[in-house]
């Protein structure tokens, strides 16, 4: 099992951005993808972000890699005013790049520093 924490605190253009996530990454048998998400430390409210970054990381993933994962969210830490689906959709897919040392040729997304804003790839 592979434990990663990944936290995002940016400010821009008096705009804040921030989430701080934690996930255990399990190998499983090739085309596996199972997540879960820690009921007590991650609020319901970021399920479908977190979902959709999962799904979006695998489909990447998976186009290279010999086994499955499994992943679970430990921990999410948002703040009301500086976190966003988008944001926690980030910090996410960092993590699991981080944790699987996946390292595409394309970066899955990134943080536009200069605009504020957020770029997914295809």
């Amino acid at each position: 099992m592979v434990t990663n924490t990944f936290k995002f605190k940016k400010y821009i253009n008096q705009i804040g951005f921030y989430a701080k996530v934690t996930i255990d990454v399990e190998f499983e048998s090739f085309g596996t993808l199972k997540f879960s998400f820690d009921e007590e430390m991650v609020d319901e409210e970021w399920n479908t972000s977190l979902e959709f970054a999962i799904k979006y990381f695998f489909e990447h993933y998976s186009k290279t890699a010999e086994s499955g994962i499994s992943v679970s969210v430990k921990y999410l830490h948002t703040m009301t005013e500086d976190s966003s689906q988008m944001v926690v959709v980030y910090v996410l897919v960092k993590s699991l790049c981080e944790a699987l040392g996946y390292n595409p040729e394309k970066e899955l997304i990134y943080f536009d520093d200069q605009n504020g804003v957020f770029i997914i790839n295809k």
